[in-house]
């Protein structure tokens, strides 16, 4: 952290010095970045906005796929998809994956453009085939439901594994899944709870409250009241209405079992 303070304190204090067109987009990117670290949004977006004004550098793209984020989230301008999406795709179309992510979001949801599966999908895909785990998990949603393509579980579970073996959560819990139910792999108990558990251990709620089936039924694990209960707790505390609801009559079971 020292370092990259330093780093921002030299290159705010040289941008100072320097003249603007001596500057690459990718020095305005880290002291927008700085601004952003210290909340102050608005100097961030300023720095954003000169860095992405710098064409001939690409470092501008991102410049201004920043510049759509703070416009989706309303963070140091006001809030605007319109803005949002202008910004992010000249940075999509020169094959920036997050960019091409988010626009695949907008056109799968239809806000400011018209909704299109089929738009949304190739976005997806672009972004997802450069490896980005959420436009892998994007696109799985897209087979698995056969939207902007042709339905197929095997092609679903394919990019959900490619996700959650980057580490990325809700793939992993959504690939134990389809071992729980045998869509588009052979069914198998064992590898449902051991993608539940590695989702569950990275915080994953819903995927907290499938480990703790796992263990209350004994399926791919060995089955364990207490387990079951431990996850269900974790699960219940993130709000998970299912988990507190089977949290609560598996107590109440064991109080009445303790009674009698």
């Amino acid at each position: 952290m020292k370092f990259f303070k330093n780093l921002f304190n030299s290159l705010f204090n040289s941008s100072k010095e320097q003249p603007e067109e001596r500057e690459s987009a990718g020095v305005k990117n880290i002291i927008g970045t700085g601004y952003y670290d210290r909340m102050e949004y608005e100097k961030a977006v300023e720095w954003w906005r000169k860095g992405a004004a710098l064409d001939y550098d690409e470092e501008s793209q991102v410049s201004k796929y920043y510049l759509a984020m703070c416009y989706l989230n309303g963070t140091g301008v006001e809030k605007s998809y319109e803005k949002s999406i202008k910004w992010l795709r000249d940075p999509a179309e020169q094959g920036l994956p997050e960019a091409q992510y988010w626009l695949g979001v907008f056109y799968n949801s239809g806000v400011v453009v018209e909704k299109s599966y089929k738009e949304a999908e190739r976005w997806f895909r672009m972004a997802a085939e450069q490896g980005l785990d959420e436009a892998q998990n994007a696109l799985a949603w897209c087979y698995y439901e056969g939207k902007g393509v042709t339905q197929s579980y095997e092609e679903s579970v394919k990019w959900w594994r490619k996700a959650a073996e980057q580490g990325y959560a809700d793939a992993q819990h959504h690939l134990g899944c389809r071992y729980e139910y045998g869509e588009g792999v052979q069914e198998s108990y064992t590898e449902a709870a051991k993608w539940f558990r590695k989702a569950a251990e990275q915080g994953h709620a819903y995927a907290q409250h499938s480990l703790a089936l796992c263990y209350s039924s004994g399926r791919g694990v060995e089955q364990s009241e207490e387990e079951a209960i431990k996850w269900w707790q974790k699960s219940a505390e993130q709000g998970n209405i299912c988990a507190q609801a089977s949290l609560e009559q598996t107590l109440r079971s064991k109080k009445d079992k303790k009674g009698k």
